[in-house]
């Protein structure tokens, strides 16, 4: 990175500036981090109202599960979603 003092009367950079580096920590984005967890009164009305070019397709292993509860809860906390219209089965599952 280049550090250039600026004159604040004329916004001017002025010519001595300096080179620095600022070591950055590895990161890690996953699907998690673009989504909200927004409740929603009617999935289905909603989900047949979305825009067909903002659906993401992708496969998703979770690898070896207790059950089906820990399943459910593993795929809410990957993506970072939160379940609509819950059955009261899936209640128990959830937990």
């Amino acid at each position: 990175m280049h550090i250039d003092q600026v004159d604040p009367t004329s916004g001017e950079a002025e010519d001595d500036g300096v080179e620095d580096e600022y070591q950055l920590e590895d990161l890690e984005v996953v699907a998690a981090d673009y989504i909200l967890k927004v409740g929603v009164s009617n999935f289905r009305n909603a989900w047949e109202s979305m825009d067909p070019d903002s659906e993401r397709v992708d496969e998703y292993g979770l690898g070896p599960r207790e059950g089906l509860s820990e399943a459910v809860n593993t795929v809410i906390t990957l993506l970072g979603m939160q379940p609509c219209e819950v059955c009261q089965r899936c209640q128990l599952w959830l937990r």
